[in-house]
Formats: C-alpha cells, structure tokens, sequence
C-alpha cells in the first residue's frame, strides 16, 4: 500500500521543499504504521494518525525531530486507550 500524504501549501520554497522531503522520507519508512498525514504548512501542523501499535507515536516523532530539529512535536501518550500508545 502506498502512503498518501496530503499536503497545502501555497509556497514551494526551497526551505519549504526541503523540510517536506524530509518528513515524506520519515513518514514512509513507517508506512505500515501511518494510517493518515495531513500537512498543512499555511498553519504549519502536521497531522498523522497512526494504527496502537507499542511505542510508534513516539518513536515517529523523535524520527521526525531528527529530520527536522526546528520541528516542534506534540504526541498523544495515554495508554491503553485507542489511538494512544499502549503500554
């Protein structure tokens, strides 16, 4: 299954290109993982939706920082809940 990453955006510069490329790359590499990623660099969020699998939600978002350090990540970290991480 291919992993389809919607994006708005009304810019393309380089900057822009770059960190967008940089978030495809990490985003694939999980795509087993990631149900659905919403990036809307107009209000510069990032949404992804991930199927309860231990540990992902972070691990996704520390491989997003690495890849983008100025990147400011907010993960949902409850356990045992649906969409939160399972501990």
């Amino acid at each position: 299954m291919k992993l389809t990453i919607y994006c708005t955006s009304t810019s393309t510069t380089f900057y822009r290109r770059k960190t967008l490329n940089a978030v495809i790359e990490v985003l694939e590499r999980y795509e087993g993982v990631v149900v659905f990623a919403d990036l809307n660099m107009k209000l510069n969020v990032l949404w992804v939706s991930l199927r309860p699998e231990k540990g992902m939600c972070l691990e996704i978002a520390a491989a997003i920082k690495v890849a983008v350090p100025e990147a400011l990540l907010v993960a949902d970290n409850r356990s045992g809940k649906k969409g939160g991480i399972r501990q």
